[in-house]
């Protein structure tokens, strides 16, 4: 390798030595660095307070009707008083004839009642529930169906023998359908044989079944 040469040029200080001395280090880091904007340090968070836990206060017996008011801190509900009516003479006046009218019906419908020329409450409360009743009857083609009570002399053996009757009469009609029905399914029955019976008969002189093909060929 080369040599290289390093040259050093060395400038002349006129101050001695001992005259150059440290500079003083700025202990603030503002002025040491007055152009950078330094992060500013988080704001410590508060710590969360818990909630204080206090018994819970219950309404003594003796303050319950006298002192509830107060304790619960409720406001009674006071009324408003309506303002009272008050009627001029005039009006007065017609009341006043109004009710002596009032008065003499009442005193001469009661003389009516007296003397049976009226019908009382009663009667007109019961004549309104027969004329209900009358109304709920069925109407047929404009007649009216009257429900009347019916008294009869049946005794306890009229009762068994007409339940007998009837009973001898259903047993006599189901044992005419049964008959009637076991005929039919005889007739059925040997029809269905007799058709067997050819079948098997044309089967055996064939050889071939009935459906097969060519079953039908010795007729031609």
């Amino acid at each position: 390798m080369e040599d290289i040469k390093i040259i050093e040029k060395v400038e002349e200080v006129d101050e001695p030595i001992e005259s150059l001395k440290e500079a003083p280090v700025d202990t603030d880091i503002d002025q040491a660095f007055p152009n950078i904007d330094m992060p500013e340090a988080p704001e410590e968070e508060e710590e969360e307070q818990l909630p204080v836990i206090t018994d819970k206060e219950f309404l003594k017996e003796e303050d319950v009707f006298s002192n509830h008011n107060t304790i619960t801190k409720m406001v009674p509900v006071v009324k408003k008083v309506r303002k009272k009516r008050t009627m001029t003479e005039e009006g007065l006046a017609k009341l006043a004839i109004a009710r002596g009218k009032a008065q003499e019906t009442r005193m001469r419908n009661a003389a009516l009642r007296k003397e049976g020329k009226m019908k009382t409450k009663k009667d007109l409360a019961k004549e309104q529930k027969l004329a209900d009743i009358e109304n709920k009857r069925p109407v047929v083609n404009n007649v009216v169906h009257k429900t009347e009570n019916i008294t009869n002399n049946i005794t306890h053996e009229d009762i068994m023998k007409i339940a007998t009757e009837t009973t001898a009469k259903a047993l006599m009609c189901y044992e005419t359908d049964r008959k009637i029905k076991k005929e039919e399914k005889k007739k059925k029955y040997e029809a269905d044989h007799k058709n067997k019976i050819i079948k098997e008969t044309l089967m055996r002189a064939t050889g071939k079944k009935v459906g097969e093909a060519g079953f039908y060929s010795a007729c031609f």
